[in-house]
This record gives structure tokens, C-alpha cells and sequence, in this order.
């Protein structure tokens, strides 16, 4: 059948149209394409074997693949990581038989070999005449999951840090427990393993709580008034009912200037209350002690001035009788006065020699207490010590009256500037004390050594007991004499003679000669200087 010219040109019309068609609707899938090709999320296309019928990837590289022919599905699962397989072939076992697909994460291996984590999503369209298969939106969120797992890590490092201390901690959010530590559990064995609380409101944890609190209301109705304050509180003690006492922390916790979480923070401080409770009770004792020693103190201060009186007034009054009867022992022992008898002299002599004992005595008395109340003087003059030497021997010689014999050997040497008096009174206790333990000689030296007048006497006697040399510049003090021969005294020579040395500015020395016997050894500068100056 011969087509007429009109029915030709009308086919000519319906191919252009067709045509033109055509062209249009790849227009739209390009654009359709490149719309798809610029986002982040990749659509894939499967049948039901899933085998892929197409993608974005045959657009533009995915994860580093060079697009590509559709990929079978053997080829599609080896990008896939292995442990990622099953659960892909359960979903999609679960998506053919027409059940929901909840949103999840796999790992692809991108073109580097490294795995990536793609979040996907999947529906089944295979009745849809237009697309029949199944479409997978999957986008790249290795970033975020990498974000996610630092977050994680350092909150399990927080969490075991939490889990280390010793304080039981708790983060309440939004009424329920987000977080506790194994402390927690230890403090109170009721709540149960820590892990288990997670979850648990926060009216029932600290209803467990108070069930161990000696005042169960009281803890509930202050922890609801905290809460509502909504302030840090510190330091707040809580007592349970077997008496250990907790410390209670609150500290309300703000994320971007918003309330998120509280954290209750206890810690059983039983045993520092114990120990802070014996210091109060010793340090207490302590104060009772000292008030109870400066008090003691006092009263000893007080008797110590009165024997300081007492002394020095007793010393006072027996000075003036002493004199008159040391004057007429005078007249009596002297030689152009009315004659004795050898009997009378012999009495005399020795009432003689006992005044001058006591007078000895009674000026030590009166020197130990100005000595004692710090108001002796010095007065400093030119002294040439050889001749202030000789006379202090020659005083002790007419004392003992020849029962010990006393030798001198005294060199010459320049004058210091020093107390004479003083200085003969020294001399002088150290001569007597020797003769007192002497066996019988009692020798004295002076001589100049570099910047010092050194001044020893020495004695043939026994020599000091080594338990005695410690107490023996102590007022009262009496040594004994080793060989039992010694005559007794007061105990004051030595302790005056030393505290009036260091006042002169020098030392005195006691120690047991290396042949027997002892060593007294007085010490003065030859420049002035008091015993302050010494100190500095």
C-alpha cells in the first residue's frame, strides 16, 4: 500500500517529537544527576540479589573509586567489612519480606584500602514499575564517628579516673542517674553494684541512701532543700547510723550557661573527725598543761624573788655585826695589844679564821643575789693583773693559815680595763675551793696568751667526779671529794666566779688535770669587751 505524501510528513513529525522528547528527558536525568553528584549522600540502586543497577558513583568518584559499570553483588560485598556482612544480609532478608529499615553504620573500604563508616538508609521499591529495586542512601560520617570515639575514650578515661577516687560520686540528669562510681557502692551497700544504678531515679537512690542515716527524714528533706537552692555546697557532714560520719558535696554542673546534671560527691572522713577530735582533746591538755607550768612558773619566780630578798637582807643584817665582832678578833690576835696565851691566841685565831669564812660567805650571799636580780656593777679601771693576782693569794694564804701550801707564778704582762675587785674575788673563790680538795699544795699562774690573760690554779687532790662537772658552776652545788677528805662549803665560790667572768667579758673553766687533781682556767680579753660584746 502506497503511504500518501501526508501520511509521510506526519511520521516525519512524530519521530522529531519523540525525538525532541528524548532529548528533553535526558536533559532532566542530567540534571537530575548532577543535582545528586553534588551532595554528600550517595544513592545506589540493587535488585533483589543485590546486584547494583546504578549509582552516583557512575557520575563521580566515591570514596576514591574511579567510576565504573554497575558492580555485581560479589563486588559490591568485598568493600564491605567483613563483620558488616551479616547484619547487611539480615536487612536485606528483612526488607524483602516488607519490614521497616532503622537507619544504621557500616564500614567500606575506600579506594586507600582504609575503612571508612558510611551511615545508610534503605527502602525496597521493587513494586515501583519506575525504579524496581532497592534504593540506599549512604553518606560519609567517618569524621563524626572518629569525633564520637575520642568522646567516648575520654569518657571512659574520666569514668575510671571517677572510679579510682576515693569519694563516692553521682551524676544525676533530667531525675535519673547517669553516672556512678564503685565508691558509691562501697559507701552504701544497699544501693547495689554501681553499673545497676544507672537509670535508677534519683528519689529512689537517696531513699536507700537515708535508710543508712542516723536521721533518715532529716537527710531527705535537707538534700530536697539543696537541690532546690540549686547552689555548690561543700563540707556539709552527715552521720550514718553505725557513727561514721560522711562529708556531702553538691555541685550542680552548667553546659552552655544551662543546668544539665547534678553530682553528689561523699566521702567518709570517720577517721580524720576521730583524729581532728584527739588533736582538739591533746591540744586542750597542752593548754591546761602550759597554763598549769606558767603558773608553776610564776609561783617558782615568785619564791625565787623572795630567796633573792631574803638573801640579800639576811646578807645586809649580818654584815654590821659581823664587822664588829671581826674588828675585836683583830684587837685581840694583835701582836701590840695585850698579851694572850698560847691557849687564848690558838682560840682566837681560830675565831679569826671563821669570821672570815663568814664574811666570805655573807659578801657571796650579797653578790649572788645582785647577780640574780642583774643589777651588779663593774667598774672598769686600768688593772695590772700580775699584782690583783698576788694580792688574791695572799688573802686565801692568811685564811688557811698554813694548812695548805699555796705557790705563785706570775708572769708580767700588759694592764686590761676590767673590774679589780671582781677580778681578786675570782681569783680568790678559785684559790680557796682548791685548798678545800687539796692534799696539800695549791699552785696559781698568770701569763699573757695573744689576746687573753689566762689565770689557772690547780691542785694535788682527787679531782672532779665526771657526773659532777655538768652541775658544777650551779649556784648551791657541793661536790664531794673522791678521796672523802674534802671540806665542805657553800656551793657558791665556782657559781659567782663564772657568771662574773662572762660579765667581764671572758670564761671560766673547770676540768681534772692530767696528773690528777683539778684545773681551773679563768680566761680574760686583754681588750675590753663585756659579755654582751662576746655574745655579738
Amino acid at each position: 500500500m502506497t503511504r500518501t505524501a501526508n501520511e509521510r510528513d506526519a511520521d516525519r513529525l512524530s519521530v522529531e517529537e519523540m525525538r525532541d522528547e528524548l532529548r528533553e528527558l535526558r536533559e532532566q536525568v542530567r540534571l537530575y544527576e548532577a543535582a545528586l553528584g553534588t551532595g554528600p549522600v550517595f544513592v545506589h540502586i540493587y535488585d533483589e540479589e543485590m546486584n547494583s543497577r546504578w549509582s552516583t558513583a557512575s557520575l563521580r568518584p566515591e570514596l576514591g573509586h574511579q567510576p565504573s559499570a554497575p558492580q555485581s553483588r560479589d563486588e559490591a560485598l568485598a568493600l564491605l567489612h567483613p563483620d558488616d556482612r551479616r547484619e547487611s544480609e539480615r536487612r536485606r532478608q528483612g526488607l524483602l519480606r516488607g519490614e521497616p529499615y532503622a537507619p544504621r553504620r557500616v564500614r567500606v573500604r575506600d579506594a586507600e584500602g582504609k575503612w571508612r563508616w558510611l551511615a545508610i538508609m534503605a527502602a525496597s521499591l521493587l513494586d515501583d514499575p519506575d525504579i524496581g529495586g532497592i534504593v540506599v542512601h549512604a553518606w560519609d560520617v567517618s569524621e563524626m564517628v572518629e569525633r564520637e570515639e575520642e568522646v567516648d575514650a575520654s569518657r571512659r578515661m574520666l569514668a575510671s579516673l571517677i572510679d579510682t577516687l576515693d569519694e563516692g560520686v553521682v551524676v544525676v540528669s533530667e531525675g535519673s542517674v547517669a553516672f556512678a562510681n564503685a565508691e558509691i557502692s562501697r559507701l552504701f551497700p544497699a544501693a547495689g553494684d554501681h553499673q545497676e544504678l544507672i537509670g535508677r531515679s534519683s528519689e529512689e537512690l537517696h531513699d536507700v541512701f537515708a535508710q543508712q542515716m542516723v536521721d533518715p527524714g532529716g537527710f531527705l528533706e535537707s538534700g530536697r532543700r539543696i537541690v532546690s537552692a540549686g547552689e555548690a555546697v561543700r563540707g556539709r557532714l552527715v552521720e550514718t547510723a553505725d557513727r561514721r560520719i560522711f562529708e556531702q558535696n553538691f555541685l550542680p554542673i552548667h553546659v552552655g550557661g544551662r543546668l544539665t546534671s547534678r553530682m553528689w560527691v561523699y566521702r567518709d572522713v570517720t577517721a580524720q573527725r576521730q583524729f581532728e577530735r584527739r588533736q582538739t582533746r591533746l591540744l586542750e591538755m597542752e593548754r591546761k598543761a602550759r597554763r598549769s607550768a606558767e603558773q608553776q612558773n610564776d609561783r617558782l619566780r615568785e619564791l625565787d624573788d623572795l630567796k633573792t630578798m631574803f638573801v640579800a637582807t639576811v646578807s645586809h643584817e649580818l654584815r654590821t655585826p659581823l664587822s664588829a665582832v671581826r674588828s675585836y678578833i683583830d684587837l685581840l690576835v694583835d701582836p701590840e695589844g695585850e698579851p694572850l696565851t698560847e691557849e687564848q691566841r690558838r682560840i682566837a685565831s681560830a675565831v679569826q679564821r671563821g669570821a672570815l669564812r663568814l664574811g666570805r660567805l655573807v659578801d657571796d650571799l650579797l653578790v649572788l643575789a645582785r647577780l640574780q636580780s642583774r643589777s651588779l656593777q663593774m667598774e672598769r679601771n686600768s688593772v695590772d693583773v700580775r699584782v690583783a693576782v698576788a694580792d688574791a693569794v695572799d688573802e686565801v694564804r692568811r685564811s688557811v693559815a698554813g694548812e695548805v701550801s699555796i705557790s705563785a707564778e706570775l708572769s708580767s704582762g700588759p694592764a686590761i680595763e676590767t673590774d679589780r675587785v671582781r677580778l681578786v674575788q675570782i681569783v680568790s673563790n678559785l684559790v680557796v675551793n682548791a685548798a678545800k680538795f687539796a692534799r696539800g699544795k695549791v699552785s696559781c699562774s698568770a701569763r699573757p696568751e695573744a689576746e687573753s690573760w689566762v689565770i689557772e690554779v690547780t691542785d694535788d687532790g682527787p679531782g672532779i667526779a665526771p657526773d659532777e662537772l655538768e652541775h658544777i658552776f650551779e649556784p648551791f652545788y657541793r661536790g664531794r671529794s673522791r678521796g672523802g677528805d674534802g671540806r665542805p662549803g657553800t656551793g657558791l665560790g665556782l657559781a659567782i666566779s663564772a657568771q662574773i667572768a662572762e660579765l667581764l667579758g671572758g670564761s671560766l673553766q673547770l676540768t681534772n688535770g692530767a696528773g690528777g687533781g683539778a684545773v681551773a682556767r679563768l680566761s680574760l680579753p686583754i681588750t675590753s669587751r663585756t659579755s654582751d660584746d662576746a655574745r655579738d
